[in-house]
């Protein structure tokens, strides 16, 4: 692959780099809200995911508070991976159901200034089984209403690395389909289970051109840290189409009692990439 640097057509890295918004996905690891101002108000994140329950349940001069203090706040998966399954084999008046409820939960999050949501199908697990990507379809297609109305952008989490390349062109072509200009992808990178000369354009292909948000997970309690390797070729393909985030971090340990040390660190790591880059 060509040398970013050396690409005429694209800005430059350094210009690139300081734009970049990072902060900690506190909605992706369902962090406690006693710990959520400890491990997403670090000195240099500039973004953050937070969770439905705790979006809403913030009142105006914290919501002002929280805009203030972040460029970007998402919210982070409506239901669980496990709940969205189940509906999409229920019937139709528990489908119309979660339609309704989804429409409700994402003026709220309008109403309250944060712009940004995700509904986790498990997209690449079904894309294709026919009946269940067409109950996805009718429920993305009813729900398109709200978004206009609203502004509010719609996330669709994919996990990379993928089981199989060919997912790639799927994943495009059902997001093309559905016609939907603010239905984007969230993509959660697992760098540790990557091989050292990963290429995230064989690994994503054109998906970043779909991206909304990028979340870099780690399974803290094994002793996975993310470096300055495991992120700049990610933060190099993101600055093909000009991407600057969120680009957030989400470690797993039990009853997170890691997230506080990690979210230091990545912190730490953020400051390094932006300083040298």
């Amino acid at each position: 692959m060509q040398a970013l640097d050396s690409i005429k057509n694209i800005p430059s890295l350094n210009d690139h780099y300081r734009k970049l918004l990072f902060g900690f996905a506190a909605g992706r690891v369902n962090l406690s809200p006693a710990m959520i101002e400890e491990c997403t108000d670090r000195r240099n994140f500039t973004a953050a995911e937070l969770s439905y329950e705790y979006c809403t349940s913030l009142n105006p001069a914290a919501v002002r508070k929280l805009k203030k203090r972040f460029p970007a706040v998402h919210c982070g998966n409506f239901f669980t991976p496990v709940q969205t399954s189940l509906i999409l084999d229920a019937g139709r008046n528990i489908r119309n159901e979660f339609i309704r409820t989804s429409s409700r939960m994402i003026r709220e999050l309008a109403a309250v200034g944060i712009c940004c949501g995700s509904l986790d199908f498990s997209l690449t697990n079904i894309l294709k089984d026919d009946a269940r990507l067409a109950v996805v379809s009718e429920i993305l297609r009813k729900l398109h209403p709200v978004l206009l109305e609203t502004g509010v952008k719609l996330l669709l989490p994919v996990r990379l690395p993928l089981p199989d390349p060919e997912i790639i062109a799927g994943i495009s072509a059902f997001l093309r389909n559905q016609a939907i200009a603010n239905l984007k992808l969230r993509l959660e990178i697992w760098p540790h289970v990557l091989k050292p000369d990963f290429k995230p354009e064989i690994l994503a292909g054109t998906l970043r051109l779909e991206t909304g948000s990028v979340v870099f997970c780690c399974n803290a309690d094994a002793g996975n840290r993310l470096v300055r390797a495991h992120l700049t070729p990610w933060l190099r393909y993101f600055a093909l189409n000009g991407f600057h985030g969120p680009i957030l971090f989400a470690p797993f340990s039990q009853d997170n009692r890691l997230a506080v040390i990690e979210s230091e660190a990545f912190s730490k790591l953020t400051e390094e990439i932006c300083k040298n880059r």
